[in-house]
């Protein structure tokens, strides 16, 4: 009958919509999924980034406290390796 044909376009005029609905909420899901992804992967890089640098800093510092101390003369590279934490062989390439 029509009234019967009218419901079924309306029911799947209903389908349609419900499928667009929940894919487009799939698809911005994925989206906002990668944004605070790649947001955490950007945050926990500059930790990581930061670190790193603080340690490479680090150890110049010690080596060039070692530099001088060996260029003063006035200790023995054991002496030097205790002060600073490189090893002798370490202060004696430098």
């Amino acid at each position: 009958s029509i009234e019967e044909r009218k419901a079924y376009f309306r029911y799947l005029e209903s389908l349609s919509l419900s499928k667009s609905v929940l894919w487009s909420s799939r698809v911005l899901g994925f989206d906002e999924g990668e944004k605070i992804g790649i947001e955490k992967g950007r945050a926990e890089g500059i930790v990581q980034g930061r670190a790193e640098g603080i340690e490479q800093g680090r150890a110049n510092a010690m080596r060039e406290m070692a530099r001088t101390l060996k260029a003063m003369g006035k200790m023995t590279i054991d002496e030097i390796a205790s002060a600073t934490g490189l090893t002798p062989d370490e202060i004696s390439k430098i």
